[in-house]
């Protein structure tokens, strides 16, 4: 508790448990913090800089974080949020920094999920072998009652990739209420400067808000590396229209083929 400075996190295990109020914030330099209650890093900001890997997961059922994350290139490139089996992180804060970052670098096959709409981020994302699932989330895996909107991450680029990497999941999940509350078409990149997606043996999924609509999530161009991928979306209202749209180019390594499925 308390209104003090920054606590740093440099190296080693920072396990953080029960609801804290410090406000000076959480500093992550260098090893792994296990955030294991929602209060679990108080009620200020989480930095981090890597100066060595840096993991940053749950070690309970489910986590919901609500503090501002930044995410500042360091002198490690290794950057993680980490999933157990069956366990759900869920970064409920507004997401900044240009850092690139790994979903399930150290394994881990749970899912790691965004909720907030102001996230400003703009670096790469991975998805990393047989790490799970990396999130979008909409009102499905939001608790308030009220509407809000979809994770979004307007600020990464076609400068920028997002890799998915063999056995893990990236999903763009939009709400299925009942109605269209919450849903934002073309949530990740701005018009004509949307980042790329490669797939390496992997999956890409959007799943359409439950309302009778016309819906679109747009990313830039496809690249498939490896084996066998799969792009599916799934309709969840039987008037719906959910598309899921690719600009650009479609590239392909060498053997590597991807099935087109869509779901109702």
């Amino acid at each position: 508790t308390g209104t003090g400075g920054p606590t740093d996190a440099l190296s080693g295990a920072l396990p953080l448990a029960g609801k804290n109020d410090f406000a000076g914030g959480l500093n992550v330099l260098g090893g792994t913090v296990h955030l294991n209650h929602a209060n679990a890093a108080g009620t200020g900001t989480i930095t981090v800089t890597p100066a060595s890997a840096v993991t940053i997961r749950n070690s309970v059922a489910a986590t919901t974080v609500p503090n501002k994350i930044v995410l500042n290139t360091g002198t490690s490139p290794t950057l993680d949020f980490f999933a157990a089996a069956g366990q759900i992180l869920t970064l409920d804060g507004v997401i900044s920094g240009a850092a690139n970052w790994t979903r399930g670098n150290g394994g881990g096959t749970g899912t790691v999920g965004l909720t907030n709409s102001g996230n400003s981020f703009s670096g790469n994302l991975t998805v990393d072998t047989d790490g799970g699932t990396l999130r979008l989330s909409g009102n499905l895996y939001v608790t308030s009652v009220v509407a809000i909107q979809g994770a979004m991450l307007p600020g990464m680029t076609s400068s920028n990739t997002i890799t998915v990497r063999p056995g893990a999941r990236f999903e763009i999940d939009d709400n299925i209420t009942g109605s269209a509350a919450g849903y934002v078409a073309n949530r990740i990149g701005s018009e004509g400067n949307r980042p790329a997606v490669r797939l390496e043996s992997s999956t890409f999924n959007y799943n359409g808000a439950n309302s009778a609509a016309a819906m679109t999530q747009t990313v830039g161009a496809l690249t498939l590396g490896r084996a066998f991928s799969t792009v599916n979306v799934t309709r969840n209202n039987a008037f719906s229209t959910p598309k899921l749209i690719f600009t650009n180019t479609l590239s392909a390594d060498l053997g590597a083929t991807v099935n087109f499925t869509g779901t109702s």
